[in-house]
């Protein structure tokens, strides 16, 4: 079974589990120096030092203290830490640590005391590793990033059902971003006022769009639901809050528009490792019942960085898909490096119970950027339009020269089957598609039709979908077609290859 990029891409929205590890990276914003706005990095988050207070069996863990250092040149809120202990058998307990409410300064240490968590702990700890799980930007010394001052509201309309629906339809929000950053998961706080304009009660809308400096985004007719519409004569709504991010990031989750040249320089120097290592394949090499489990994986680096200290997280799953365990384990690979694909083994433990499958997730590394490589080779545009169409032989200096054989045109059954159009946006000039490859095989040539109700279409090429993942193309022209503000475009994939060997 392989795992999908998607899936990766999940487990980091919903654990946020980039333990904090010492690396640098640097992006500039407007005459800022942002060094460390990285989706879902906290590497500038670091834990220095930490006192127990009580790690006895079957007692609450408690810290007399604990020091964060915040290295970055934004604040931080809302800190939740994961603390791994063992005993001196080696068996892992986690828990969590929430510090909510605490603001962690820019560049500043500060220092926790007298720590008191709900858990119990189950043995007497030997050994305890800590680090940062999660947090949220804090914009009170840093207003020049606050999206409620940077992100406007331009307009909206809406219709207020107080009907058996009890629904808000709101028919137009249209955004706008007037800062240099790039925000993420744009929050709106929608009040509903009754006739005399008292607030009844309140919602949370959340746009999962990223948009960058100066784009705006229009949403149209979308209907959120609320008991509250009944007794409510008119809603206000604002900007409640967005997740910063880096220009990077913005393009990993399918922005629509490019990034600025001095954005475009550094693009390549920022990790995310959840976005630049891919787990491609991987095989038990011993999983009998009560021996050692160990696990081959082969690893495809697609960055810049060579990362290193790599921690892999390994749910184990019954036969109706549901977790029954969960090992995390460090590989005994020392580094992979940058812009190649490599084997490592990794040990899970001992196989004491019964599992019907796997899923394996990276979960943090440290990263260091290969410099020699960069400056070798450009950043390549991942969509283009092609001049000619695809050769039917795979040739020596075509996607990859270590393979052989000769490419077989998919069928429209095939493509419909595995060929899966996730999402798309676009604006006038520009769009964005997620395509996911459910096929166990490489497809490659993908011709990709964007088309008008008018009857106006162009093409273009996707080089390669690896098996069973996901990807998102971003920089698509869409000049030619002459778009109007509001006019409908559709996607299609028309034609795919897959390689049959010699």
């Amino acid at each position: 079974m392989y795992l999908i990029k998607s899936f990766k891409t999940l487990l980091s929205l919903i654990f946020m589990a980039l333990i904090a590890s010492h690396l640098g990276c640097h992006e500039s914003y407007a005459n800022t120096k942002i060094d460390d706005l990285v989706n879902k990095n906290l590497s500038k988050l670091e834990i220095t030092n930490y006192v127990w207070t009580n790690k006895s069996m079957n007692s609450q863990p408690m810290f007399d203290v604990i020091e964060i250092q915040n290295n970055s040149s934004i604040g931080f809120k809302d800190l939740v830490l994961e603390v791994q202990v063992y005993n001196s058998s080696g068996t892992l307990y986690t828990f969590p640590i929430f510090l909510q409410g605490k603001v962690i300064p820019p560049g500043e240490l500060v220092r926790l005391e007298s720590i008191t968590t709900p858990s119990i702990l189950p043995f007497n700890v030997a050994k305890t590793r800590m680090g940062i799980k999660s947090a949220q930007f804090s914009y009170e010394n840093n207003r020049d990033f606050n999206p409620t001052k940077n992100i406007i509201i331009e307009n909206f309309d809406y219709i207020i059902d107080s009907s058996a629906s009890k629904t808000v339809q709101l028919k137009l929000l249209e955004y706008k971003n007037i800062s240099e950053n790039y925000y993420n998961n744009v929050e709106f706080k929608i009040v509903f006022l009754d006739s005399k304009n008292k607030p009844v009660g309140e919602t949370i809308y959340l746009n999962s769009n990223p948009i960058s400096p100066g784009e705006t985004v229009s949403i149209e007719n979308f209907v959120i639901g609320s008991s509250l519409s009944n007794n409510s004569y008119k809603i206000n709504i604002k900007v409640n809050d967005a997740e910063l991010i880096s220009a990077k990031a913005y393009v990993e989750l399918g922005g629509i528009n490019k990034v600025s040249q001095l954005q475009g320089d550094s693009f390549n120097e920022i990790p995310i490792i959840l976005s630049d290592l891919n787990i491609k394949n991987y095989k038990w090499i011993s999983n009998a019942s009560n021996t050692m489990g160990i696990l081959n994986i082969e690893i495809s680096n697609e960055s810049y960085f060579d990362y290193s200290n790599v921690v892999f997280e390994v749910y184990f799953l019954n036969s109706n898909g549901s977790t029954i365990n969960k090992r995390r384990a460090k590989s005994k690979k020392e580094i992979f490096f940058a812009k190649s694909t490599q084997d490592a083994q990794l040990s899970v433990g001992l196989m004491d119970f019964k599992f019907s499958s796997i899923e394996i997730a990276i979960i943090r590394g440290d990263s260091s950027l290969d410099k020699e490589k960069l400056s070798k080779d450009s950043s390549n545009k991942v969509v283009k339009q092609p001049n000619i169409e695809p050769s039917s032989k795979l040739k020596t200096n075509s996607v990859d020269s270590k393979l052989n054989g000769s490419f077989q045109e998919l069928t429209t059954t095939e493509i419909t089957e595995n060929i899966i159009i996730v999402s798309s946006s676009y604006t006038n000039s520009n769009a964005s598609i997620k395509l996911l490859n459910l096929a166990n095989y490489e497809i490659f040539d993908v011709i990709l039709e964007v088309s008008t109700a008018d009857g106006k279409s162009i093409r273009f090429t996707i080089n390669r979908l690896n098996p069973r993942s996901e990807r998102t193309f971003f920089g698509i022209e869409l000049n030619q077609l002459d778009i109007a503000k509001g006019q409908k475009i559709n996607f299609n994939i028309v034609k795919a290859n897959k390689l049959v060997k010699n």
